[in-house]
């Protein structure tokens, strides 16, 4: 890993008249890796020729012939630095540098709010992944982004690269408020390349918590399959910086029950998933999975649902001894260990909307544009933040409804997904719900009977 530096040199000055657009008084900054020669070889070579201009001042060995002394020099250091290169290794160090090592920015201040944008080219000479993090700004009104996301949200440094090359040119921007005065103000960005990036995972299984934090771009989507039923899913790195199924879970089969095991499930002994059918009853006890939904493929479209029951495949509570599988599971208070999402993989945990555990809470507030779940702003009404879930935002998922007294309801309206929490009122557990209909659209947490049957969606761990 190589990183750098950079300084951004923001200048703000007054426009005449609005509105006005920013320009970049410098043509942006470019990357480049240096490859330095080994001293020690170096040092060597030299020693060498100066031995030799000794050997050849001395009489005796004059007498061999010049011809004969310089062919005889010329193999002495040939063999030499071959023998040097190989206990020096062949590949020289590589030097990350910037230049220029400070960006200038001029922005016009208009009425609302002042623009300015140019290019930032990145070259290295090998393969690498480039990853951008925002560590200081003078003034907090200043907004900094890079291929148009925000550096100033922190939190996990920013990927700018889907894939490996040896050069790319980013967007870089920087945008300011109305209220901020004329004057002179600066940031500081830190860049870093990691060199021969590792191939992209193919299955869920074998997807990693280091391959999501440091090789894909907040927003990006990559396809993986799952190997316990060849069932292909799409992940996508969210605003919280984890990686999520975006896919309602598909796992089931329509003419047999399944047998899951630790080394495919996020389980710790071997587990039965019972038969996908349009089951007639509900149940607390009894592990179901309904579907297909009516007019859905086989589940392709919508995936299957499964009460709470099937979804943590009758795990235990953290640290306890209660099935999730008991009729009232009063003695259920914290987030259960196993369920049926992939190995390396679990369903994601609830609460309300201001709890810090809440994973899905958490992602309505980063999604939103907040840093946490915790801003009073957000918390003033989280209902109104939705954008982010529905179709064509960020999320983008399926919106599969639920089964409740043997009917399927809100197919393509009503977004419902279990999370790993129990609720306090037994027999009841947290589940994420978005609403997206005539009435209106808004995410928000709820607790529901653990018999209901809905989707499952599964985080990375």
């Amino acid at each position: 890993m190589f990183e750098v530096a950079q300084r951004i040199n923001i200048h703000v000055t007054d426009a005449p008249t609005p509105p006005a657009t920013g320009v970049l008084s410098s043509s942006g900054a470019s990357f480049v890796a240096e490859h330095q020669t080994p001293l020690l070889l170096i040092g060597v070579v030299a020693f060498l020729l100066v031995l030799a201009f000794f050997l050849f001042r001395n009489r005796s060995v004059r007498k061999l012939g010049g011809a004969r002394l310089g062919i005889g020099l010329v193999a002495l250091v040939l063999v030499s630095v071959f023998a040097l290169q190989l206990i020096i290794p062949t590949r020289a160090n590589s030097i990350l540098t910037l230049s220029p090592e400070a960006v200038n920015v001029e922005v016009i201040k208009p009425e609302l709010q002042g623009i300015a944008s140019s290019v930032i080219t990145i070259s290295t000479g090998f393969l690498h992944t480039h990853t951008a993090t925002l560590t200081s700004v003078s003034d907090d009104r200043l907004n900094i982004a890079l291929n148009g996301y925000d550096l100033s949200l922190g939190g996990a440094p920013l990927l700018v690269a889907e894939n490996a090359h040896t050069s790319r040119s980013l967007n870089f921007t920087v945008t300011i408020t109305e209220d901020l005065p004329p004057g002179e103000y600066y940031a500081y960005i830190a860049h870093a390349v990691e060199e021969n990036p590792p191939d992209t995972p193919t299955d869920m299984q074998a997807m990693n918590r280091g391959y999501c934090d440091n090789h894909m771009v907040v927003g990006q989507t990559i396809v993986l399959t799952d190997t316990r039923n060849n069932q292909n899913y799409s992940i996508r790195k969210l605003a919280d910086g984890n990686c999520w199924m975006i896919s309602n879970l598909r796992l089931g089969r329509l003419d047999s029950t399944m047998q899951l095991t630790p080394a495919d499930t996020n389980i710790s002994e071997n587990w039965t998933l019972p038969q996908v059918a349009l089951n007639s009853n509900s149940s607390w006890t009894e592990p179901l999975v309904d579907g297909p939904v009516s007019g859905d493929n086989e589940g392709n479209s919508y995936g299957f649902l499964y009460n709470w029951c099937a979804a943590t495949a009758g795990g235990l509570q953290s640290g306890g001894t209660a099935n999730t599988c008991a009729f009232n599971g009063s003695d259920i208070s914290s987030s259960v260990d196993g369920d049926i999402c992939p190995v390396g993989w679990r369903i994601p945990r609830g609460g309300e909307d201001d709890d810090p555990n809440s994973e899905f809470s958490m992602l309505s507030a980063r999604m939103a544009g907040f840093a946490n779940n915790s801003d009073p702003n957000y918390l003033l009404d989280p209902s109104i933040f939705y954008t982010g879930w529905l179709p064509g935002g960020e999320f983008n998922g399926t919106f599969s409804g639920h089964r409740h007294n043997n009917v399927f309801s809100g197919q393509g309206v009503s977004g419902m997904w279990w999370s790993s929490t129990p609720h306090s009122v037994q027999s009841h557990t947290f589940f994420m719900q978005v609403n997206h209909n005539s009435v209106g659209s808004y995410p928000f947490m709820m607790a529901t009977h653990r018999f209901i049957s809905m989707a499952v969606l599964c985080v990375l761990k």
